[in-house]
């Protein structure tokens, strides 16, 4: 049952009232005819009663007792009062319509039959109290007051005291609001005889509207309560479920004691606009981001996480899980979050999309305690392509998982991210991408242990604490034959540009600069670490190369047994010394 804290004194039009509503100048119902508790119908009586309310100063009063009533409607001149113990007994297939004010405190006022339906100016929130409860299930009480309300400007239900629930409340309008007086002022308590869902956001099928927007949910929120498990209730339970939702709002949750079979926190299948902030899950799963059952081109599009403390109860799952084949566009974690516990922080294994994804933003997360080994604070692998990926301020500490694993992602920033391991063996990886990756940058990236792992992309530019460091103040890593000519750094004007590595007899190394270029300065060593040792400096400008100074094999024409720095289109730099070679080549141009 509903258990009640306060009650708020009403206004003008407004939903509340104080205990035990005090009669008003008006009609009384009992003086036109009404009978209570006789189980005969009472409907022409309220009408007697309303015409007469009209003339008498606009308030039709209930005192307290039962009374049976089929279809019928109080106009908007008309303000209704029911004072505690008064109950409206509705049949089974009849609505009570409101288009005038309407009154009543923190207490049962309607039966669990009929229907009730509040117009525009009726009451500025629906309290659940007003409605009898079959069977102690609060969420039948949640629902009716959810369904009372227009469809414009929507529906605002104010959650006060403890609710107890078993089973799903349905939120299927658009404009849906639930209010509570904050996390430890209204808490509801779930207890499901099976696995089951507490708030469901999810439209039916709209026969009036054509294409992908027929199921689409708009404008509805849920703030300031707490959702918590009933002890010792092991189904799988999902607190907060949103489907095909646009400009949902989800704030000021706290979902604790989220247990049993893989329980989810919040549970997200599309669309666009969806705002999440100041939220602490404790749950198994905390987070589960899935597919969109209505359409598959939009699963996440503007979505933002703000602020959130997770706790991971499951070992083996992540505080957020991305499912495979969700499309993907726009989503931001920022603000300030904690990860606690579990494998992963962010785990999204994708082995279905057919399209890129765009724009993830992840900052100020810090992650700790982690229960199982093998997973990653970040771990991303993209069936084809994620594009622009931004993980800033994140720092992981103390426990199994390593830092960043990436595959099929790129332009990638990374800055300012910190990992510390518990040094256990096997020591986690710190940074593990490879050659499906392009365009990484990183800065301030420091890793205290672990290892760093690159696969066959090539530092384009890097600089450390010192040369044995791992950490990297500046650094960008990408595929070998994308960028020859990428530009190192550039000072006052005089861009730079460095390689190093093997080059085989025969090959050809494109240098950055070409017949346009004002000037250039190469430095060349080769050697193949016995007999083939040469190193030298070529001028090169405006399609000529000159020789400065160098070993005899060092050329800047076509010879059978030299080095030689070729100009042309694009310059080159050829090995003709007859040995695969070790090279390191420096160059600075205009």
């Amino acid at each position: 049952m509903v258990t009640a804290i306060v009650a708020l004194a009403p206004a003008a039009g407004c939903a509340l009232a104080p205990r035990g509503v005090a009669a008003r100048p008006g009609a009384n119902i009992l003086d036109h005819g009404a009978v209570v508790n006789d189980d005969e119908n009472d409907t022409a009586a309220v009408v007697r009663a309303v015409e007469a309310c009209r003339e008498e100063g606009s308030t039709l009063y209930f005192p307290p007792g039962t009374y049976d009533l089929s279809q019928i409607t109080f106009p908007e001149d008309v303000r209704v009062i029911l004072s505690r113990g008064a109950r409206m007994k509705l049949d089974e297939d009849a609505t009570a319509t409101f288009n005038g004010p309407f009154e009543a405190g923190l207490y049962p006022v309607f039966s669990a039959t009929g229907k009730v339906s509040f117009g525009n100016a009726a009451v500025r929130e629906v309290l659940p109290q007003w409605w009898e409860v079959p069977g102690g299930d609060d969420s039948i009480a949640i629902t009716k007051a959810l369904a009372s309300g227009p469809d414009l400007p929507g529906i605002t239900v104010r959650l006060v005291g403890t609710f107890h629930c078993r089973s799903t409340i349905r939120i299927n309008r658009h404009r849906a609001h639930v209010i509570g007086n904050g996390q430890y002022a209204t808490q509801l308590i779930f207890d499901p005889g099976a696995d089951d869902v507490l708030f469901e956001f999810r439209h039916d099928l709209r026969k009036d509207v054509k294409g992908s927007g027929a199921r689409m949910i708009v404008q509805c929120s849920i703030k300031d309560l707490a959702i918590y498990g009933a002890p010792g209730n092991k189904h799988r339970k999902i607190a907060i479920k949103v489907v095909d939702a646009d400009m949902i709002e989800v704030s000021g949750i706290a979902i604790q004691r989220w247990f049993g079979n893989q329980s989810t926190g919040l549970q997200i299948q599309g669309r666009e606009l969806g705002f999440f902030e100041n939220m602490s899950i404790r749950a198994d799963l905390p987070i589960s981001i899935e597919k969109n059952p209505n359409i598959n081109w939009i699963s996440i599009d503007m979505f933002t996480f703000r602020n959130m403390w997770l706790i991971v109860e499951a070992p083996e799952n992540p505080a957020v899980r991305i499912a495979s084949g969700v499309a993907f566009h726009n989503l931001v974690f920022d603000g300030t979050h904690s990860w606690n516990g579990g494998k992963y922080g962010l785990y999204w294994k994708d082995t279905e999309t057919k399209g890129v994804g765009i724009n993830l933003t992840m900052k100020n997360i810090r992650m700790e305690q982690g229960k199982a080994r093998g997973g990653h604070i970040i771990h991303i692998e993209h069936n084809f392509g994620l594009h622009g990926v931004i993980l800033e301020n994140i720092y992981g500490c103390h426990g199994g998982p390593g830092g960043i694993y990436l595959r099929r992602c790129h332009k990638v920033s990374i800055r300012n991210f910190s990992f510390v391991s518990d040094k256990r063996d096997p020591v986690p990886d710190a940074l593990d991408i490879d050659e499906s990756c392009t365009k990484v940058s990183l800065a301030n990236a420091h890793w205290y242990s672990g290892a760093v792992r690159t696969g066959k992309l090539r530092t384009v530019f890097g600089t450390s604490t010192t040369p044995q460091a791992k950490n990297a103040i500046l650094a960008m890593y990408d595929r070998p034959a994308r960028h020859p000519g990428m530009q190192g750094i550039q000072i006052d004007g005089t861009g730079t540009w460095h390689h190093s590595g093997r080059l085989a007899s025969g090959a050809k190394l494109t240098l950055p600069f070409n017949d346009r270029t004002p000037i250039a300065t190469i430095l060349v060593s080769a050697s193949d670490g016995n007999d083939v040792q040469e190193a030298g400096q070529v001028m090169a400008s405006h399609g000529k190369t000159v020789f400065v100074s160098g070993t005899g094999r060092l050329k800047t024409a076509p010879t059978p047994d030299g080095l030689c720095v070729l100009p042309g289109d694009r310059d080159q730099l050829v090995n003709n010394l007859g040995a695969d070679v070790d090279v390191v080549v420096s160059v600075f141009f205009k």
